[in-house]
């Protein structure tokens, strides 16, 4: 959002359990307020199925009202009403990834503190104002 030249708003910003009772929580929380938000990121998917929930619930048309998005990209993701969109995070290539240092490292290959990065991918569907290219 800095690079974006956004304000972070600090009551915008909250944790929760990673749950969806815990995302519905906090959304009921920040849409109870004077001021509402434009779109709401979870942390992950589940979280992001509550706070439709809650959305849902005030009265809110997504993303007409409010975007949604969500991280992980689980299959559901694409069976909830309206689809989710979400970043998908390729849990396999980290996965493959932190395996590859550990083993290295656990042989004495790799000793140097090094960081691997890889690019999230944003799966966009209906819960979001985004245009979709192709």
């Amino acid at each position: 959002m800095e690079e974006a030249g956004l304000e972070i708003e600090e009551g915008f910003v909250a944790e929760s359990d990673y749950t969806e009772k815990g995302g519905y929580a906090i959304a009921r929380q920040w849409l109870s307020g004077a001021e509402r938000p434009e779109a709401i990121v979870a942390a992950n998917d589940l979280m992001a199925i509550g706070i439709m929930e809650a959305c849902e619930e005030a009265g809110l048309r997504i993303p007409a009202d409010i975007a949604v998005v969500g991280m992980d990209n689980l299959d559901i993701a694409s069976r909830v009403y309206p689809k989710l969109t979400s970043v998908a995070m390729q849990q396999e290539e980290i996965g493959r990834q932190a395996a590859q240092v550990l083993m290295e490292r656990l042989q004495g290959e790799d000793s140097d503190q090094r960081t691997v990065r890889l690019t999230p991918a944003l799966v966009t569907r209906e819960s979001s104002r985004f245009v979709r290219n192709g």
